[in-house]
């Protein structure tokens, strides 16, 4: 058994290696991200949504629940920080209306780190934001197409 299955028998997950995405519904504008990041050898989803809006406004956010191999986490912390949207900065009201990521390690392992990501409303329906998320799961499975910044 190797350390993916026993990390997924441990928090009772499914392995995603043995998920077929294409028999899954999945939400419109992240069926790529899905599809492209779970063909990597190191991050998974488990989880996610697009982001909704829905009456009285009330609000789904965006969020995904990954899997991600602890000797990649620093390049997973980069690349999920990249898919925030670019924000306008207007130094009179300097912290207001930059969009958020909150990001939580939910259990870990010497191995893997369950890892759930949730980004705000303004991301729903932001074409940047998905566009972006692309890109990193392009990123993900395309070796040294991209570059951590020096330590």
């Amino acid at each position: 058994m190797d350390n993916l299955t026993k990390f997924c028998n441990t928090t009772n997950l499914r392995d995603p290696r043995t998920i077929n995405f294409e028999e899954i519904e999945l939400d419109e504008e992240i069926t790529f991200f899905i599809k492209t990041i779970n063909k990597s050898n190191w991050v998974y989803t488990i989880y996610s949504c697009q982001g909704h809006h829905h009456q009285q406004n009330a609000k789904s956010l965006p969020y995904c629940i990954f899997i991600v191999d602890n000797n990649k986490i620093k390049e997973f912390l980069y690349l999920i920080y990249n898919t925030l949207p670019t924000h306008t900065f207007n130094p009179i009201t300097p912290f207001i209306g930059a969009h958020e990521l909150k990001i939580a390690q939910e259990y870990k392992d010497q191995n893997y780190t369950l890892i759930s990501t949730y980004w705000d409303d303004k991301c729903i329906e932001n074409k940047e934001f998905y566009e972006k998320l692309n890109v990193m799961a392009e990123q993900t499975i395309t070796p040294n197409k991209y570059l951590l910044p020096p330590t």
